[in-house]
């Protein structure tokens, strides 16, 4: 994600978001973080792990069933959720 970006999303820490595609995400930090440490990205990017909030009853699709690793439980967003945004962590995955 970009410096730029990065900025634009800090600015809404608190606030609710709308997300424009379906996205999947992971309900372990650590295992989160295992993702994001096995990618490579370019040097005008940066590494970012985000931390929402949603709303139960929305439209989501748990599908840790669908999935062939042990302990890895996936949740799928459909197009549109509306999420808050409670927190950004950059870089220094040490500390996250």
């Amino acid at each position: 994600m970009s410096n730029d970006e990065i900025q634009l999303f800090k600015n809404s820490i608190g606030e609710f978001i709308g997300i424009n595609r379906f996205f999947l995400t992971n309900l372990h930090r650590q295992q989160a973080l295992f993702y994001l440490y096995d990618n490579d990205i370019t040097k005008d990017y940066e590494k970012v792990l985000f931390e929402i909030s949603i709303d139960p009853n929305k439209s989501y699709c748990y599908i840790t069933s669908f999935n062939n690793f042990l302990n890895d439980e996936k949740i799928l967003f459909t197009l549109g959720p509306i999420c808050r945004l409670v927190n950004i962590q950059q870089q220094d995955y040490g500390k996250i």
